[in-house]
């Protein structure tokens, strides 16, 4: 079973608040599932701390130099970056949620 996990992250979201969600994203147990967990981070920083944080952790960042559509374009991107993926089950987490 393939899961895809997509955590929007505005442009005003501070290091550790991105440091503590990837953190508790990669401690869920997936019971075994494919599992493809994307960050879309809005930056307006090309050396943007974040983004390089998140890369460590070895997740996808996808990263959008813009803001368009807010929250549901950064979903909508996702969605499309992960058409190659071609998931079951897609969960939406805000960047704050424990």
């Amino acid at each position: 079973m393939k899961l895809a996990v997509i955590i929007p992250v505005s442009p005003y979201e501070p290091l550790e608040t991105v440091l503590n969600s990837v953190r508790r994203i990669k401690n869920l147990d997936f019971d075994g599932m494919d599992v493809r967990i994307v960050y879309v981070v809005d930056t307006f920083d090309s050396n943007d701390e974040r983004v390089k944080a998140l890369k460590s952790f070895g997740v996808d960042v996808l990263v959008r130099n813009n803001t368009r559509g807010k929250r549901a374009g950064a979903i909508n991107d996702a969605i499309s970056y992960l058409s190659d993926f071609n998931p079951e089950y897609v969960a939406i987490f805000d960047v704050d949620s424990k």
